[in-house]
């Protein structure tokens, strides 16, 4: 199975349309996902791991002042239209990886780590092996 390319990304996530396709196909170019590991859902895994890395530049680039998420903890909590809802988090403390706790920080992150923990097997994360 294919990456996505910046074009088919930007269809799926238009809300980085800010970015410039090139920045966006610079970081699907050094994906270390593994389509082997990943299987049918590699094209799917690609753009969420994307859609984290580009979160967190935004934050990155917003500073302190800016209006975006904090880059400071998990997201424990989403606010939309009035409604509100909360959910428990994890930390490397509790048998979670520091690269666990790196995809924690935004909600795509978040889905990262649940479409992850449904494909593949805890023994397969061996080290840097996704």
């Amino acid at each position: 199975m294919e990456a996505p390319t910046a074009a088919q990304f930007l269809v799926d996530f238009p809300e980085f349309v800010d970015f410039t396709p090139e920045t966006i196909q610079s970081l699907i170019d050094i994906t270390v996902l593994s389509a082997s590991t990943w299987g049918n859902y590699f094209y799917r895994a690609v753009e969420l791991d994307i859609a984290h890395r580009l979160s967190i530049r935004r934050i990155q680039m917003a500073g302190p002042t800016g209006g975006f998420q904090s880059a400071a903890g998990p997201v424990t909590s989403v606010s939309a239209a009035g409604v509100s809802t909360s959910f428990g988090s994890s930390s490397a403390g509790n048998g979670k990886s520091q690269q666990d706790e790196y995809y924690q920080k935004t909600s795509y992150g978040q889905e990262f780590l649940l479409l992850r923990a449904r494909v593949i097997a805890p023994g397969v994360l061996s080290g840097s092996a996704l």
